[in-house]
């Protein structure tokens, strides 16, 4: 197999600021898979996705991750294929991330159980110096709705807590025995971060 260029983006040496970041490297005839890897300089494995050679158009192959990665901090991504004859890895190409200071999650705290609606009042987290602006998300971790995705004002902070309040249509989305998730995002014109990820279940 011909061997995989990477350097379409990011390149070896950027500095990655915002999400959505874009992989993209360049197709390889008669392959049957791509498997993309980014991993931090200490060798944890920070992303890792099989990809059909149907993610490839013409000439270059593409991934787009949507979600920021896991710390600020160096990390290294390349790519390996394989066909019915052999494995091929690229070279590895290294990037520098840094998002905008990431929210601290606040309320309601990890793990917490609700015996009734009515105890989910607000989701507050820390103000990040610099945010334009916040996006609250609460996903239902067994049908995969996110049915609380709103974007929050730097208005709605105070003495450094952010808070979304919660309304009764947020509420009569819960059900019982379920797990939901939470996150926050901040944004501002340099790109955006996120807060560790949250949960708490219902058990009315």
């Amino acid at each position: 197999m011909r061997a995989i260029q990477l350097g379409l983006a990011p390149t070896d040496g950027d500095s990655i600021s915002s999400v959505p970041l874009t992989f993209n490297w360049s197709s390889v005839a008669d392959v049957t898979l791509y498997t993309l890897v980014v991993k931090s300089d200490s060798g944890e494995t920070a992303l890792k996705e099989l990809l059909p050679p149907e993610n490839c158009i013409g000439d270059v192959c593409s991934y787009v991750l949507n979600e920021p990665l896991p710390a600020n901090g160096i990390y290294k991504w390349f790519v390996k294929t394989r066909n019915q004859f052999k494995e091929n890895q690229s070279e590895k190409s290294v990037i520098a991330v840094d998002y905008p200071g990431a929210p601290t999650l606040q309320q309601p705290v990890n793990e917490t159980v609700l015996t009734d609606k009515s105890q989910w009042t607000e989701m507050t987290w820390s103000e990040v110096a610099g945010a334009t602006g916040y996006r609250v998300v609460a996903k239902d971790l067994t049908s995969g709705v996110k049915f609380v995705k709103f974007d929050v004002p730097v208005a709605a902070c105070t003495g450094g807590i952010c808070t979304y309040s919660v309304s009764d249509a947020d509420r009569n989305q819960l059900k019982n025995n379920r797990i939901y998730k939470w996150y926050v995002q901040a944004s501002n014109d340099i790109g955006k971060s996120q807060s560790a990820k949250f949960t708490f279940s219902s058990d009315f």
